[in-house]
C-alpha cells in the first residue's frame, strides 16, 4: 500500500516538473499571427543563405513585429522599426514569435 502511494506522488511529482519544464506558449509562426498584434521575433528558421537579405531588412530575433495588413494573395505586410516590409507567405511560416506579456505599470 505504501508503495503504491510513494508511486502515486512521484508521478505527480514528475508530471508537475514537466510542465515547468515546457514553454508556456507553443511555437507561434508569423503566419498566424492576426494583424495588428505585435509579437517578438523569437527565432528564424530558415538556411543562412535566405536568412540574410531578412537580416539586413532589420527582422533580428528580438525585434517587434506588426502583421499591419495582407496582399491580394495572403502575403502579410509588417511593420518592424517604422519600416513596411512584405514577405511572402511561405517565409513567414518560417518566423518563429511569441506574443508581447502586456506591460504592467
Amino acid at each position: 500500500m505504501i508503495a503504491r502511494v510513494r508511486a502515486a506522488r512521484n508521478r505527480r511529482k514528475l508530471r508537475a516538473a514537466l510542465r515547468r519544464a515546457q514553454p508556456a506558449h507553443p511555437d507561434l509562426r508569423l503566419a498566424e499571427i492576426p494583424l495588428r498584434e505585435v509579437v517578438e521575433l523569437v527565432r528564424i528558421d530558415l538556411p543562412a543563405d535566405e536568412m540574410e537579405p531578412l537580416l539586413e531588412l532589420g527582422l533580428l530575433p528580438g525585434c517587434r513585429v506588426c502583421p499591419v495588413q495582407r496582399s491580394l494573395f495572403g502575403d502579410p505586410v509588417l511593420m518592424v522599426d517604422g519600416s513596411l516590409i512584405a514577405l511572402r507567405r511561405e517565409m513567414a511560416s518560417c518566423l518563429c514569435v511569441r506574443r508581447m506579456e502586456p506591460a504592467t505599470n
